[in-house]
């Protein structure tokens, strides 16, 4: 408030001036802490910084007027981190700006392979066996290399005993402090081509009950062996996972190093692995220590919604042991046209990681494979009553649909084949669709006939190899 003092003769009159001063909008700013724990001051603001406000928190602590640099006091946790909205106070205005604040915004190859040394500067004071944080990704990263992980069961046992005083240097408790315990979001950005060959480790090793990774992608991945590739053991949360698996060597008998994507040697009850799609886009090299989903006990409801395909559901893919309370929910499918077939419903997957594309979750910010448009090419086969039309040819992107009339005479599609029945002189129409897209198809009319000209055998297309 501002008095101004009026004379008039013998008469004075005090006036009280409250001065209003406009809060007024900023671009939006990033803060990373990992680089400078505060902020240059942001263009367009007049005055001396003497206020920072977030979440309706004082967290000002300097201003370097030579540097223009504005240093903050720490943060007490992550719930002051992400997307946030900042309010900066100067002696001649107001200023709000939404602000993206993170630990480190992880741009390249090179940003991922110093992530673990970023995160352990982040764990919890005196505890070494820890990591923390709050990353993400600023942006798709090729990274085309083997990975090396900073966190696994075996660097966590040659650390001792849990700093905790647990006891355990492993085994199913490493993961209720042990670990990394911050928060990694993808953002629905993709990784591609990274290899991870680490025993008893992955991608962040162990996540402690304290951990999330969540909402990123990893196309043309290589799993090297007995580990995870995202961890091998915790019991925090992993969500709106996807992974394009290109090589999958498998794990090894004995001592469970065995080979997964989530939890691959241990889980505890307080692990969640929530909307997770795997596809293995190989040959498994050794089906008998390779569990896709790891090890999830029964009777916590570790896994939430998580499909994997590529995989035979008569490989083991689920490593677990019996126990009361609430079921994994997790399965398999041999290929994309089999999940298609299964009518399984993805209604609760939809989120900002995740679309629908023609049923079928896939990752939003992830361009889709290429159909190859010489399958989708308008044809007419001729069969035998009771025969079949056989489509070798299809990839692992289309798959086979029959029209209405089709079905309701007893048409059915098995494996790459249409199965027709015993009824000369019928006409049926089927179609190839593209899986994402299934206005991208080609119409199939088929004849029925006692002496068909030929039946046609499509080629292979050698595109992507038989189908599963």
């Amino acid at each position: 408030n501002t008095e101004v003092l009026v004379s008039y003769k013998d008469t004075t009159v005090r006036i009280a001036v409250d001065v209003y001063r406009p809060v007024q909008e900023l671009e939006p700013m990033e803060i990373e802490t990992a680089l400078l724990y505060g902020f240059r001051v942001p263009e367009g603001v007049e005055g001396k910084v003497n206020s920072v406000i977030i979440r309706g928190e004082e967290f000002f602590q300097s201003c370097d007027e030579n540097t223009s640099v504005v240093t903050i006091r720490d943060l007490p946790s992550y719930s002051y981190y992400g997307e946030q909205e900042i309010e900066i106070r100067t002696d001649k205005g107001i200023y709000k700006a939404p602000a993206g604040i993170y630990t480190k915004i992880l741009r390249t190859k090179e940003d991922l392979d110093r992530f673990g040394s970023w995160a352990h500067a982040e764990g919890e004071a005196g505890h070494a066996d820890t990591w923390g944080g709050y990353f993400v990704l600023g942006n798709d990263i090729a990274y085309n290399g083997k990975y090396q992980p900073f966190c696994d069961m075996k660097i966590l046992a040659s650390m001792g005993p849990c700093s905790y005083g647990d006891g355990h240097l492993n085994g199913v408790l490493c993961g209720f402090h042990r670990g990394f315990g911050g928060i990694f979001d993808g953002r629905g950005y993709n990784i591609d081509g990274m290899e991870i060959d680490d025993e008893c480790g992955g991608f962040v090793g162990v996540i402690n009950k304290n951990g999330v990774f969540k909402n990123v992608s990893f196309t043309n991945a290589r799993h090297g062996g007995a580990g995870g590739f995202i961890c091998a053991s915790g019991g925090g949360t992993i969500e709106n996972v996807y992974i394009h698996c290109v090589e999958l060597k498998g794990g090894r008998a004995g001592g469970n190093l065995y080979s997964g994507f989530f939890l691959s040697t241990d889980s505890i009850g307080s692990a969640r692995v929530r909307n997770c799609f795997v596809y293995v886009d190989c040959e498994m090299e050794d089906p008998s220590t390779t569990f896709i989903y790891g090890r999830a006990h029964e009777g916590y409801g570790i896994l939430e919604n998580c499909v994997a395909v590529g995989v035979s559901p008569e490989n083991g893919w689920l490593l677990n042991t019996a126990g009361t309370g609430a079921s994994n929910d997790c399965r398999v499918y041999n290929d994309l046209a089999a999940l298609k077939y299964s009518g399984e419903s993805f209604a609760g997957w939809l989120n900002e990681f995740w679309i629908m594309k023609n049923g079928l979750p896939y990752p939003s910010k992830l361009a889709l494979p290429e159909a190859d448009e010489s399958l989708l090419e308008d044809r007419t086969e001729t069969v035998m009553p009771g025969g079949a039309v056989r489509f070798d040819s299809l990839d692992k992107n289309t798959y086979l649909r029959l029209d209405g009339q089709a079905v309701e005479d007893g048409v059915y599609v098995d494996g790459t084949k249409i199965v027709v029945p015993a009824k000369d002189g019928a006409v049926y129409t089927a179609y190839i669709c593209y899986i994402y897209e299934p206005d991208k198809k080609a119409e199939i009319t088929i004849q029925v006939q006692d002496e068909p000209e030929k039946e046609e055998v499509v080629s292979e297309s050698g595109l992507w190899g038989d189908r599963r």
